[in-house]
């Protein structure tokens, strides 16, 4: 087996148990310890502090201990702590529990991601990273899809079984080098210059856009649940309802994959910059509008899946190009990886945090959703803020204007 295939499985498998925890917890949390809304946000809250913290320490941790070393340490805690929680099936349990398998995620992804990207030049970093995103992204709903069913017949399951597949990826890691092989970059020039200011720009744009992404998708996870139950719909069919994001996500990817038109070009991101808090709209007013139809769950539902479609396409392009920039920008080194995934870990507090904060207001204007989306608003306008930024800056570059101080990361 090659070492991309190895990668590559290595990477399904591991989403496929991280999703479990990540998302699945979220409907388990909802229906066998009757967690409240606001209670699975602050869970959400809490991975994401834990997730950010892991990611952003990777690159300094894996230079003391190793690349491999790391994954597997993480691999190895995964065992126990997914153990721990299936046995005992406590709610303190799962917050600690939940916020240390964050810490693990964040480190294991960005050492995978520069493992995955190391050695290649940007044209193969894209066909790469396409292949990567649809592997990853596919094993969401693969994950999602029976957590419902595993949660209804074996409640443990849905721990135990990231157990056994984190022992297969241990089998799976043996043979990956030490550490990740990067090319040698050639000397700078004018026309590579200006390509690099380019790519920073679309790499600024692009991460914050992630971090909306994830500040709003951690939000879903956690309110998805209650939305689909308002709904009228079992544990078994909300599982497969969510699932209909990551589908999509998987399409646009697929899609990006299959074209080069996106490279370089900030028209893509501006499309996905409206079309996510659009989608995101649509999923929490879903139960608004069928209350506002007499009931009618049909137009309700339809109107929760056009907009987990939506949502999961921008995702998608937000994701794609996030990645893609960094791993070209940095040359595939862990502090690239790292610092996406820093994003998406500060995604995953934002987003929570704000709609613990919308929880707190919800008596005054009108409900949890109204709530939601007055506080995610100036979270939503700062992002594209922050984007619009990117990019006047990057056309003043390359107009030969003076360029005002822009952030290159969120």
């Amino acid at each position: 087996m090659s070492l991309l295939r190895r990668l590559l499985l290595f990477t399904f498998i591991e989403s496929v148990g991280t999703i479990f925890i990540e998302r699945g917890e979220m409907f388990l949390t909802k229906d066998v310890l009757h967690f409240s809304d606001t209670t699975n946000l602050w869970l959400a809250l809490l991975f994401g502090a834990g997730y950010a913290a892991g990611s952003l320490s990777s690159h300094k941790v894996a230079q003391r201990v190793g690349e491999k070393r790391l994954v597997q340490a993480c691999l190895a805690g995964q065992i126990v702590v997914c153990t721990a929680m299936g046995f005992l099936l406590d709610p303190v349990v799962i917050f600690v529990g939940s916020a240390l398998l964050a810490a693990m995620y964040g480190l294991k992804w960005a050492v995978t991601e520069s493992y995955v990207s190391a050695g290649l030049d940007s044209r193969q970093t894209a066909n790469v990273i396409g292949i990567f995103n649809i592997t990853w992204s596919g094993a969401v709903p693969v994950a999602l899809l029976p957590s419902g069913m595993i949660i209804r017949l074996w409640q443990p399951g849905l721990f135990y079984l990231p157990v056994f597949i984190s022992l297969v990826s241990w089998w799976l890691m043996r043979p990956v080098p030490a550490s990740p092989l990067h090319r040698e970059l050639p000397e700078p020039n004018v026309e590579s210059r200006a390509v690099a200011r380019r790519t920073a720009g679309l790499l600024a744009f692009s991460r914050w856009q992630l971090l909306g992404s994830y500040a709003l998708l951690w939000i879903l996870a956690a309110l998805t649940p209650g939305v689909f139950k308002r709904l009228g719909y079992d544990v078994r069919l909300q599982t497969v309802l969510a699932a209909i994001l990551d589908t999509m996500r998987v399409a646009g990817f697929y899609l990006l994959y299959r074209t080069i038109r996106w490279h370089g070009r900030f028209g893509p991101l501006f499309a996905g910059m409206l079309l996510m808090p659009l989608g995101f709209a649509l999923v929490l007013l879903a139960p608004n509008v069928m209350a506002m139809l007499g009931g009618q769950a049909a137009v309700g539902t339809a109107v929760a899946l056009g907009g987990e479609m939506l949502y999961g396409l921008a995702a998608a392009m937000v994701y794609y190009a996030a990645l893609y920039y960094a791993m070209v920008h940095t040359n595939a080194a862990v502090h690239g990886g790292g610092s996406h995934e820093g994003v998406i870990g500060l995604g995953f507090t934002l987003g929570p945090a704000a709609g613990l904060l919308g929880a707190a207001v919800a008596s005054a204007v009108g409900g949890l959703t109204y709530g939601t989306l007055i506080v995610v608003a100036p979270l939503v306008a700062a992002g594209m803020i922050g984007s619009v930024r990117a990019y006047r800056a990057t056309r003043a570059a390359a107009a030969g204007q003076p360029v005002a101080r822009s952030s290159g990361n969120c």
